[in-house]
């Protein structure tokens, strides 16, 4: 009644206001195609997207986001974990990029501090880019055109002894193929 109602009704509003711009905030992130994740000091889990929600329950890692809250981000099981080469140790040596293979992808992580108000680091934050149809094209562009090359010496020789086996395509070589 009286004063402390519109104390409690004023101190409300203002969660209210709060409460709505977090779930904003997350779901902007969450409309994020790539693989986000966010990692407390000690290298636990605070905040995965959902992509990289998607992909930690797909590979059975966790059975929903709120279930990885709280996990060691090695969790991920990356060949890059608990290694010189995990993105977090390589932020803390200046480098800002890192590159691993997780399963059958090829991918490229970006690592960034999440500050506070102070400008103090309070953790750290991860985007995934897969990068497996690139590499995986390029690598095999690479030996089409060494084929080729070596096919066009011998020829010019008059050795006609070529080599015309076309490797096996994959799902990233099909169009290239």
């Amino acid at each position: 009644p009286g004063e402390f109602r519109k104390v409690i009704e004023g101190v409300n509003g203002t969660l209210d206001v709060v409460v709505d711009k977090l779930e904003w905030y997350r779901s902007i992130i969450d409309a994020v195609p790539f693989p986000i994740h966010v990692i407390d000091m000690d290298m636990n889990w605070t905040y995965l997207n959902s992509a990289f929600e998607k992909l930690m329950v797909e590979r059975g890692y966790v059975r929903d986001r709120n279930d990885a809250v709280g996990r060691p981000c090695s969790t991920a099981n990356a060949n890059i974990c608990k290694t010189k080469n995990c993105g977090i140790m390589q932020l803390k040596s200046g480098v800002k990029e890192s590159f691993f293979d997780w399963g059958n992808l090829k991918c490229k992580q970006d690592t960034a501090n999440v500050v506070n108000a102070k400008g103090e680091v309070v953790g750290y934050v991860e985007t995934v880019t897969d990068l497996s149809a690139t590499l995986s094209v390029k690598s095999y562009t690479e030996k089409e055109v060494q084929r080729v090359a070596q096919n066009l010496e011998r020829l010019g020789k008059g050795d006609l002894d070529l080599d015309l086996e076309t490797p096996a395509a994959d799902q990233y070589t099909m169009d290239v193929a």
